[in-house]
């Protein structure tokens, strides 16, 4: 589970066309059902503008992130509303532009450059070398404390691909 951010009228390049879900799909072999996926994720990628997914743990730091670099350009409303998959989202190029712009210059200036992850402060932790979840109960070791990072963090190249997907997506809604 995640959030799917849609472009609402994404730049394409010329004679793209998104490949259409078979009628047919559960009949298909592993091998055609493949090649579908692999034609979609095609797509997807020379029009970074028409979609963006983000797991639900990477997309809580990801709105922290707009609501603290993009609260000039969003409203309250739209912002609050990127919290849920209601479809918020801006609805021109102009302001998903201005978004880009501010994140990326948020990650030229910010100290913890350097790093491959942004996370938020969180009770909810992982341990740092699998990734498993730790229980409150195990936290209140420190020495585990010290083991563990907060389960929501997003990677550098991921906040990168975000404000690509922005530039290119004219206007979005998180679905």
């Amino acid at each position: 589970m995640g959030f799917d951010v849609y472009g609402k009228n994404p730049v394409l390049v010329e004679g793209a066309k998104e490949p259409e879900f078979p009628e047919n799909y559960s009949e298909l072999s592993d091998e055609e059902q493949s090649a579908y996926w692999n034609k979609k994720s095609e797509y997807q990628t020379d029009n970074p503008g028409t979609y963006f997914r983000a797991s639900v743990w990477s997309w809580r730091p990801l709105l922290e992130i707009m609501s603290n670099t993009c609260d000039h350009i969003l409203d309250e409303e739209t912002l609050s509303g990127l919290a849920f998959n209601d479809g918020f989202g801006p609805d021109d190029q102009e302001t998903c532009t201005g978004m880009a712009d501010a994140i990326e210059e948020w990650l030229e200036e910010s100290d913890w450059m350097g790093k491959n992850e942004y996370s938020i402060a969180s009770e909810c932790r992982v341990k740092k070398d699998t990734g498993e979840f730790v229980s409150a109960k195990e936290l209140e070791d420190e020495k585990v404390w010290n083991e563990t990072r907060s389960a929501y963090g997003i990677e550098i190249s991921h906040i990168l691909e975000f404000c690509q997907f922005l530039r290119k997506c004219g206007g979005f809604q998180a679905c």
